[in-house]
């Protein structure tokens, strides 16, 4: 079997490695074609060298560019602010916020003054009626012909300002199946709507399974449960140095336990510095000695690493910044790194970041604040929701309270324990905790090749092409204009 896996950028890769790698191993060829080239992520590629049958394709993969390009965005753009009007996120402005960046902002008051009324579902069809009059790419469609894949995989589709809807588009009318990989558990309740449906979607859970039915309008049908495959590594991961020994590395002293601060991206706490001194300070004033001296490693967020330039962590005994820069863990080195800060803390702490998933993987206790500073990118986020209900965290609303809970926690209080292996049992691998998710993700994309292909339906094909002539002109203005803003945007001290 020929894949085709197309990504936004290459560190997507990261969450697929193990199902690539046994892709390859079963004797199918990977083709692996990324729509950005970004030199920040050339060790992720490096993961793959050598391997027969894993081969990456030198050029991008293309992304719309010609003349319906505008039009698309801008109706695609419409079509993820409406998404955001379901009572889900009544209580997620932030995600709301994020939605309408790319619109005008008079067209964004103007359908949110509009969102509890029957127009946004008029609105809705017609959004979707422009999805259908929008022609195939020709780009894409040359670039899908020339590699003739026997099945594509795409992810993560539902990026904001994403346009692998076209991949999908030009698929179906091709011939060639299309799953949609999950790539992360915020992605269909964090990110854009999905527009165009693939033959087959592969989720973590039946959380995301829901939300692909209910939010996204995906019928059960086409719908996998595979579990969360990105995390089967740390099932079976060991360290390899001895505790001294990464003690030294980071800096911490050797004859105390440490807790581990997992930083947040920049979206979830932009100003994480300034909490997390006050949590420090919060831990040193303790009444508990054992809270009081305990060790503080700080991993920064790669994204959000630039901020803890600010900060000297020689101004407390027995804090550390390790990695100071932030690292995505994609060799195995950083992998290994990361592992050990987890596997030997005795607790974790953060926000709202995936790591706090992978401590609760080792069995670590996992604590987060809910404080007003990160209220909106917490509670106001669907997928943190599933953490503070599901069993995973010890959660409290001030730091005064969060002392507490470490310090009832850290006197051996084992029953978190159970809690935490019956959400990685629901929320990571939910056809058993027992079982490495990669096979079942690569038993499910060989059935997809096995399965009878969907083709692009012609019944209203001629309506579609009449419907199209007449947009044109539309088409033309919308990227006129856009040009004219860029140009204006870009050159205006030239002009002047």
């Amino acid at each position: 079997m020929r894949i085709l896996f197309v990504v936004r950028h290459h560190l997507y890769l990261r969450n697929y490695e193990s199902t690539l790698k046994a892709l390859a191993a079963r004797n199918h060829a990977v083709y692996i074609a990324s729509n950005i080239h970004d030199s920040r992520y050339i060790n992720i590629i490096k993961t793959f060298e050598n391997i027969p049958n894993i081969h990456f394709l030198p050029e991008c993969a293309p992304i719309r560019s010609d003349v319906w390009s505008i039009f698309a965005r801008f109706f695609r753009a419409l079509q993820d602010y409406i998404h955001y009007f379901s009572p889900l996120f009544d209580d997620a402005p932030r995600l709301k916020q994020r939605a309408c960046m790319w619109l005008p902002q008079w067209l964004a008051n103007a359908l949110y003054r509009l969102r509890n009324s029957s127009m946004v579902d008029q609105l809705k069809k017609v959004l979707r009626f422009c999805e259908k009059i929008l022609p195939r790419c020709k780009a894409i469609d040359a670039f899908l012909i020339t590699n003739s894949p026997d099945v594509l995989l795409i992810t993560p589709y539902v990026d904001l300002k994403s346009q692998q809807v076209d991949y999908v588009k030009s698929a179906r009318a091709l011939g060639i199946p299309s799953v949609y990989c999950v790539a992360s558990w915020d992605n269909l309740t964090s990110k854009a709507a999905i527009k165009v449906q693939p033959d087959k979607m592969f989720v973590w859970n039946t959380f995301q399974e829901n939300e692909a039915i209910k939010l996204h309008n995906m019928p059960q049908s086409k719908i996998v449960v595979t579990g969360a495959q990105c995390y089967d590594q740390w099932f079976h991961w060991k360290p390899v140095d001895t505790q001294e020994k990464f003690y030294s590395k980071v800096g911490l002293k050797h004859d105390t336990p440490y807790i581990l601060y997992l930083c947040s991206s920049i979206f979830i706490a932009r100003n994480e510095v300034d909490f997390v001194r006050r949590w420090i300070n919060a831990l040193r004033r303790c009444g508990d000695s054992n809270i009081k001296n305990i060790g503080i490693l700080i991993r920064p967020h790669p994204q959000n690493a630039e901020q803890w330039k600010k900060i000297k962590v020689t101004e407390w005994d027995n804090v550390a910044l390790f990695p100071k820069e932030g690292e995505q863990p994609i060799t195995s080195g950083l992998k290994e790194d990361y592992f050990n800060s987890m596997y030997f803390s005795s607790a974790v702490v953060g926000i709202n970041t995936s790591a706090m998933i992978e401590a609760g993987i080792l069995g670590k206790p996992v604590f987060t604040i809910q404080t007003n500073d990160f209220m909106e990118t917490q509670e106001g986020t669907v997928h943190f929701r599933y953490l503070s209900n599901g069993g995973l965290l010890y959660s409290s609303t001030s730091i005064a309270e969060h002392v507490d809970q470490l310090s009832h926690v850290l006197l051996e209080n084992q029953d978190y324990k159970t809690r935490i292996q019956q959400f990685i049992a629901d929320f990571i691998r939910p056809r058993g905790l027992g079982y490495d998710c990669t096979p079942f993700v690569v038993d499910e994309i060989e059935a997809v090749y096995r399965e009878n292909k969907t083709m692009e339906n012609p019944r209203w094909r001629a309506l579609y092409s009449c419907v199209r002539i007449a947009c044109f002109p539309f088409a033309v203005v919308l990227l006129f204009v856009f040009a004219m803003k860029r140009l204006n945007k870009r050159d205006i001290q030239h002009i002047i």
